[in-house]
């Protein structure tokens, strides 16, 4: 499956399973038998747009963009340059 067609499969599977709206794909990458995806959902609308909270989520699928796991990393306001990390 081409990285293409894996994210637009990916896109459905992340927003049905972590219930939230799909914001952005920031990352993709290959990790061998599966792959690594970091998504922002959409987690708190404000007004205006640019105090929105996004969530930054790994997503892990396997070769056919099944999903095998997710968790949420970070979160930051969509204005916010610097993106703070769960894990450090």
């Amino acid at each position: 499956m081409k990285t293409s067609e894996l994210i637009e499969a990916a896109k459905g599977e992340i927003t049905a399973t972590i219930g939230l709206e799909l914001d952005s794909i920031s990352s993709v990458r290959n990790d061998g038998d599966h792959w690594v995806i970091h998504a922002d959902m959409l987690e708190l609308r404000i007004t205006p747009n640019t105090q929105d909270v996004l969530g930054v989520y790994e997503v892990l699928l396997d070769a056919d963009a099944n999903l095998l796991s997710y968790h949420r990393i970070g979160r930051h306001r969509r204005s916010q340059l610097e993106i703070e990390r769960a894990d450090g």
